[in-house]
């Protein structure tokens, strides 16, 4: 019989932000995503749920999955939050829908049906709007839906005080203007940030103090994918090579720390200037 480990485990859930089977980070000869970095350093085991294109709805869920199966262990939490448009059908490993501009199809037979999924949705949503609700309504309710996720996973390892550190691979309320149309639209986005502001959760969550980066959690252009642009793999391939992922590691580590443990001077032996 295998013993059980002694040590903590770290649940780290997110999007392709944190999921460490994305293809990218193969190609790019890379083993590690920022949690294992942060399992390393804090001496934790690690068990990673994200998924590549996952919404928050997912991510929540996926941590929370992983928590009640690991009940016997001492858990840490740590996530990667994602934009609110994105959504899991039936948490399908390749039924991301994300709704994100200039997004290239995938490889069929999968993809032709997602593009066909998302343009069922936007038609969907396109007649709620000119019946039932006013497009404010709509983005309201696209970006409650989030921050519930959002709210319901803090909450929830709160009352069971289990650590939670939460950072942002992409800014949450970005984008969901791209449901109703595919397009680059300040005026737009301003509405939904707008809108958003409206829902029960938004408050509440502007209050959290386990945050990475800044701490304002809805500040756009605050998220990784700008804060580590520098960091991409490359300029087609906008995600975090090994130096950003080492950077980002270093933030939880040292937020874990603040919150959890003893606050250290010392940098991570991996962290680049």
């Amino acid at each position: 019989m295998t013993s059980k480990s002694s040590k903590k485990l770290l649940i780290a859930s997110g999007d392709s932000w944190t999921n460490n089977k994305e293809d990218c980070y193969r190609d790019a000869g890379m083993t590690e995503v920022w949690a294992d970095y942060v399992a390393k350093f804090l001496d934790f085991d690690v068990l990673n749920v994200a998924q590549g294109g996952a919404g928050n709805q997912y991510i929540c869920d996926k941590a929370i999955d992983a928590i009640e199966n690991n009940l016997d262990r001492e858990l840490v939490v740590m996530v990667g939050w994602s934009q609110s448009h994105r959504i899991v059908p039936y948490e399908m490993v390749n039924g991301q829908l994300t709704h994100t501009l200039l997004m290239p199809e995938a490889a069929p037979p999968v993809g032709k049906y997602k593009r066909q999924a998302e343009i069922a949705i936007q038609e969907l949503a396109k007649c709620h709007i000119n019946g039932t609700m006013t497009k404010e309504e709509f983005y309201l309710q696209v970006g409650n839906q989030s921050m519930r996720a959002i709210y319901l996973l803090n909450d929830y390892c709160q009352h069971r005080n289990i650590p939670l550190i939460q950072g942002r691979a992409l800014d949450t309320l970005s984008g969901i203007e791209w449901i109703l149309k595919s397009e680059m639209n300040p005026y737009e986005r301003q509405i939904v940030y707008e809108s958003c502001k409206q829902s029960v959760y938004y408050n509440k969550i502007k209050k959290y103090k386990n945050l990475i980066g800044d701490p304002d959690f809805f500040k756009q252009k605050s998220s990784w994918f700008s804060v580590y642009a520098q960091y991409y793999i490359n300029e087609e391939e906008k995600h975090p090579n090994a130096q950003g992922m080492q950077l980002i590691a270093h933030s939880f580590v040292n937020k874990y720390l603040e919150m959890y443990g003893e606050t250290t001077e010392e940098e991570p032996a991996y962290v680049y200037d």
